[in-house]
């Protein structure tokens, strides 16, 4: 898979993931929602308990920016007349991975809410 698709699809799948649970548990948003208004609608709501944002005051910035921000600098606009910038082996496999565990977080984290 080119690295341009892999970064738009795990965007994608993170974006998509918020927005079954906004759903499921009745939690509105608009349909322009960006990932960072995403982010803020699950907080907002519960998904992640009080105390554990508190502690970890970083997740916010980690869920919003670890996966969108790499796609929207490296991968997901289109094309300059320039040369093509590649993105580095390392982030091109970084990607999916925090991608996979966020989405498996978010989804555990939404089935202990009661």
């Amino acid at each position: 898979m080119g690295i341009r698709l892999r970064h738009t699809e795990c965007c994608k799948c993170f974006e998509s993931t918020m927005k079954i649970i906004c759903d499921k548990r009745g939690w509105t948003y608009d349909s322009r929602a960006t990932v960072s208004d995403l982010v803020r609608v699950c907080f907002e709501n519960g998904l992640v308990p009080l105390y554990w944002q508190t502690h970890f005051s970083g997740l916010r910035s980690v869920l919003g920016s670890s996966i969108a921000t790499p796609r929207n600098r490296q991968a997901s606009h289109g094309a300059s007349s320039g040369p093509a910038h590649e993105p580095p082996d390392e982030l091109v496999s970084y990607v999916p991975h925090m991608t996979t565990a966020t989405v498996l977080f978010l989804a555990e984290a939404e089935q202990q809410l009661a």
